[in-house]
């Protein structure tokens, strides 16, 4: 019964500085640290994600992913 409970949290991310460098888990510090980086704190912080009548637990929490993922690919433009 316990076993199945780990399956209800998603995967967590994960990021390499290089192409070949160590791959990390992308914590909620490090990604501060680098949307501070790339100015983009705040704006990260007013894009709320919204909660429907509709999501499902697993649709809100793939909205959160898409979220970060956004910010991720912004953060690779603005740093290059």
């Amino acid at each position: 019964m316990y076993k199945t409970l780990r399956h209800l949290t998603p995967p967590p991310d994960y990021y390499s500085e290089t192409i070949s460098g160590e791959i990390k888990k992308l914590k909620d510090k490090v990604l501060d640290e680098y949307l501070e980086k790339a100015n983009l704190k705040s704006q990260y912080e007013k894009d709320d994600v919204k909660r429907e009548a509709k999501d499902s637990v697993d649709g809100y929490k793939s909205k959160l992913k898409t979220k970060t993922a956004k910010y991720v690919k912004l953060i690779n433009e603005k740093i290059k």
